[in-house]
């Protein structure tokens, strides 16, 4: 399993081409669905945003947690499954 902090980077670097590219993706979405050159813009924008928010909570939303289970010892345990991920046009 890749280390979160390995996995956290990886976002950082997608944020920053996906940052750079923004004019790029933009033209390739308006040319290939035929959207707006300033939807398409604000499309690619958007993705950088979430880029943000998985970045922002990604420690949070995968740490373990404890179960509330009387009698028991339990919680909840999150692992990487691999790569997911997708661009789409919809």
């Amino acid at each position: 399993a890749v280390r979160l902090s390995v996995r956290l980077q990886l976002v950082s670097r997608l944020k920053a081409e996906i940052e750079k590219s923004v004019d790029e993706l933009a033209r390739m979405v308006s040319l290939e669905m035929g959207k707006v050159f300033s939807e398409a813009t604000a499309e690619a924008k958007r993705l950088a945003t979430f880029c943000d928010l998985a970045l922002e909570h990604a420690e949070e939303v995968l740490s373990s947690r404890p179960i509330h289970a009387p009698g028991k010892r339990a919680f909840s345990v999150f692992e990487p499954l691999g790569v997911i991920f997708s661009i789409t046009p919809w």
